[in-house]
Order: C-alpha cells, then sequence, then structure tokens
C-alpha cells in the first residue's frame, strides 16, 4: 500500500484541482472529502465514540457495539471522483458519528446502510493502492483494498506550429474519442524529429505529463479525472538551444532528462513539487555526437541513449541524477535513430534493418547478446519500438507493417507466427505504446492524420478495433505517443 506524499505535494494537487474545478462538491467533479492528519493509506484512525448516535450496532443485550466489517469495494479499480460502493456488515443503519476513510483520507459518504456506503474517491489521491476502513463505535473494520487509476488517454505530441499535445479518452474496445480541450499547446515551437517513441513521457505518481519541443519542455498536470491538461507554473522551461527529441523521467518522477539533438548534450532537470524544472548540477551533460531517445535502466541509476551515427551511449546516474559516462561507451550499432529499454531494465534494443540487444551492466557497460544484431526475415527498417509491460513481447513498425517479436528469458526475439502484420497502405508505422494490462496498443502514424489501436492476444498477435484507424484530427504530422492510465 503506499500512503499520500508530503503535505506539499498534497497541497501542489488540491491547488491543481481546484485550478480544473473540482474544488467542493459543487457538482465540477470535484470529492468532498477532508485529509486527515494521518498520512498512512492504511486507514490508521481512532475509534468514533457516539453512543446513541447511530452508526453502530449492538448485541442486542446492551453490550459493546460489534466491530464493523468490510467484505469488498466495487468496483475495486476506479478513477477519483467516481461513485464506489463499500460493502460489509454492522456499519450501522445511519452514520452518526461513524467514519469512512481511504488512504487515510476522511470521506464523506453519499449513502450510509448496515452493510453498504457509498462515497466518491477523494480528488487528492494519487494513482496506487489505497486501504478502505471503517470505524464506528465498534472499533475499524479489516481494510478494503481499492486501486486508484488515471483516466486511460492516449496523448500524441503534435508537430503543428505552435506545438500542442491532443489527448483521447481510450475506451476498453479500442475506441479513441478526443477529451474537452484537446489539443492542449505546450506554448513552444516543434522539434521537428517525427516519430521518436519518447518525445512525450509521464509520471503517474505525480499526475505530471512532459513533452519536448524547441529548446524545451512542457509541464502538464493531468487531472485526475478526466485526462485534461494543465501548464504548471513557469511551463514551459528552456533547458537548452537544441531541439529536444526524447525525455525519460525517472520512477519517482523527480528528474526528468532530455536529449538535446543539435547542442550534442543531455540535460538532467530536477523536477520539484511544483512540477517546476531546474538543471541538476553538472548539467547540461556533454556527448558530442547527434543524440535522441534516452532510456532509464537498472532503477534509474544507468541512462543510455543513441545517435544518429550509429553508437549507443551509457551512463551511470549519481543520487543527484548527474552522469557519469560508463566505461566502454560508445558502444557501435549497426543501426541509428531510435532506441529502447527493457522494461526490467537490463537491456538496451537499437532497432532498423537489424535488431541490435544490449545487455546493459550496472556500471552502464554495455554488450551484444548472443546472437546480436539479429537479423530478421520479412524486415525492411523498423523503427519506433514499443514493449508489452511484461516484456514478452516487443512491437515495432515499417512503412507498411507491424512486426511482433516474441522476447525469450535471454532477451533474443523470435517474429510471432503470422507477423509482420499489414497496416492501412500509406499510413506507415510511428510511435507505438502499450497500455498497462498489455491488452492494447496504440499505434500513431506518423505522417497522416490517423491512430490505430489494436487489441492485443497473449502471444502478440494484433487485432484492429472497430472505427480504427481514428484522425486525429491535425493535419500535420506527430512525434510521438504515449497510454497514460
Amino acid at each position: 500500500m503506499i500512503s499520500l506524499r508530503s503535505s506539499a505535494s498534497l497541497a501542489a494537487l488540491l491547488l491543481a484541482s481546484a485550478a480544473c474545478g473540482d474544488s467542493g462538491t459543487d457538482g465540477s467533479g470535484g470529492s468532498a472529502a477532508e485529509t486527515s492528519s494521518s498520512s498512512s493509506s492504511s486507514g490508521d484512525t481512532t475509534s468514533v465514540g457516539g453512543s446513541g448516535q447511530g452508526g453502530s450496532t449492538s448485541d442486542g443485550g446492551g453490550g459493546a457495539a460489534a466491530a464493523p466489517s468490510i467484505d469488498e469495494v466495487n468496483p475495486p479499480i476506479a478513477k477519483v471522483t467516481t461513485s464506489i460502493s463499500v460493502l460489509g456488515a454492522a456499519f450501522g443503519a445511519e452514520q452518526g458519528a461513524s467514519e469512512v476513510r481511504v488512504g487515510g483520507v476522511l470521506t464523506a459518504a453519499t449513502s450510509w446502510s448496515d452493510t453498504e456506503i457509498e462515497l466518491d474517491v477523494p480528488y487528492e489521491l494519487i494513482p496506487g493502492d489505497y486501504d478502505v476502513v471503517v470505524t464506528t463505535a465498534g472499533g475499524s473494520s479489516n481494510a478494503g483494498a481499492l486501486e486508484v487509476v488515471l483516466p486511460r488517454t492516449v496523448y500524441v505530441n503534435e508537430e503543428s506550429n505552435p506545438n500542442r499535445v491532443s489527448a483521447f479518452a481510450l475506451d476498453a474496445d479500442g475506441t479513441l474519442t478526443q477529451i474537452p480541450g484537446s489539443p492542449f499547446p505546450t506554448n513552444g515551437d516543434p522539434a521537428g524529429f517525427g516519430g521518436d517513441s519518447s518525445a512525450i513521457v509521464a509520471d503517474r505518481g505525480s499526475r505530471r505529463l512532459f513533452a519536448s519541443n524547441n529548446g524545451g519542455i512542457a509541464v502538464f498536470d493531468v487531472h485526475g479525472a478526466t485526462g485534461a491538461l494543465t501548464h504548471v507554473a513557469g511551463s514551459p522551461f528552456t533547458v537548452c538551444t537544441s531541439r529536444v527529441f526524447g525525455l525519460a523521467v525517472t520512477a519517482d518522477g523527480s528528474v526528468v532528462y532530455g536529449a538535446c539533438y543539435d547542442s550534442q548534450e543531455i540535460v538532467a532537470m530536477a523536477v520539484d513539487e511544483a512540477g517546476a524544472l531546474t538543471h541538476v548540477e553538472g548539467s547540461p551533460f556533454l556527448v558530442g555526437s547527434d543524440i535522441d531517445t534516452p532510456s532509464l535502466l537498472h532503477g534509474d541509476t544507468v541512462l543510455s541513449v543513441n545517435d544518429e551515427s550509429s553508437q549507443l551511449f551509457t551512463f551511470t546516474l549519481d543520487a543527484a541524477g548527474a552522469l557519469t559516462a560508463a566505461s566502454g561507451s560508445p558502444v557501435p550499432t549497426p543501426n541509428n535513430y531510435t532506441s529502447i529499454g527493457s522494461p526490467d531494465g537490463t537491456r538496451v534494443y537499437v532497432p532498423g534493418s537489424e535488431l541490435a540487444v544490449f545487455d546493459v551492466g550496472t556500471d552502464g557497460v554495455a554488450a551484444h547478446i548472443t546472437g546480436s544484431p539479429f537479423t530478421l526475415a520479412d524486415v525492411g527498417s523498423i523503427h519506433p519500438l514499443a514493449f508489452r509491460p511484461d516484456g514478452a513481447i516487443l512491437v515495432g513498425g515499417d512503412s507498411s507493417s507491424l512486426h511482433v517479436f516474441a522476447i525469450d528469458g535471454d532477451g533474443a526475439p523470435t517474429a510471432i507466427d503470422g507477423s509482420p502484420f499489414a497496416i492501412p497502405s500509406g499510413y506507415g508505422s510511428g510511435s507505438s505504446w502499450f497500455s498497462r494490462d498489455g491488452s492494447l496498443l496504440a499505434v500513431l502514424h506518423e505522417g497522416v492524420d490517423a491512430i490505430s489501436v489494436f487489441a492485443m492476444a497473449p502471444d502478440g498477435t494484433p487485432t484492429e478495433a472497430p472505427g480504427s484507424p481514428f484522425p486525429r484530427g491535425q493535419a500535420t504530422a506527430a512525434s510521438a505517443l504515449l497510454i497514460l492510465e
């Protein structure tokens, strides 16, 4: 279970909520919740007294009230501000002085009975797992389980001038619907990269999205209920004098890295509680080559980045996020343009006419795995890659096909039966991204006004969703997409 972040972080989220019209219970989507003095999501609460005030059941003989118990939380996965039911026993016929807390946040019930309590998920809860606890005069209940998620949304870094981010709600069947307010301006000029799979990244824990452009990084707060974007104060932030061709953000959202293509350097930007960016000591770090697509490895202690001269650079990272070149870096690759780290953070894949796969140690030293580079049948040249979150399936695209590979325990790729899979003529395949459960794949067609969505079978076989490809509503090309949920 996770707890609410620091009070400063909570304050920032509440301010973001207020900016989006989510305060109070005025019908604008906010939650009716009080923040308790406890910061624990385990439901540490003080038993509520109130004999004769309702909210409890007794043993029928005038003895102590029975302790409440929770059987389930329905649904067990929900967005903030949506209604959930807590089902169980001995809650009391009326609430009286009893209370319910979600992740330690005192939450107003919208209805209360002895066996069911209804409430809205507090807006301030960031994505994660939380305990739901009911407290009556009889004591505190066992903990019910609730996972808070973001609305499943596809974000696209457009190549429009001025630069913008489009946003689409992604339904379970793969349908895309543009959300109100989209596209959202980055207030910068486009970088002109085209199809780079890391020009837009996000941190779920802080509900924050980062989009690169020409010389800067736009930082947005993501609305927890709608997916709409709002600039943090000071955004976009100028980080270098070059087009920023790719981004990577640490798992805790504290540092974002940018590959400055023309100035041939990597910037390491500390992210404060409000989302503002400042250079870490020593940033920018000169690489001396045209670079793009950084990846974080080994629990954010190693960073890799490729250039467009067939080289892979690797660095170790200190606690503040500063870079030190790894021994032997850079190493030659048979390909260029882009790369991707494996979900377990131990390997880097560099696509092209062949697929090079490198083991990368905790010291940043990179070496080809056995068999690398792999010459793959029916592959002309693939570039932007996407891993299924479990790391077992890798997808890449070319001008007319979607290529799907099974990844074995040693990291070696093998084309699955039926691969490559045809995509609409003239569309081409660019940046792609899997949903968190691996059931859906969104594919950006960088040169045309379209996004394809595929339902993905367990073996990696794609089936295009009804209505796909979906128009983006933009006449210009696009550089990258991601799915945030």
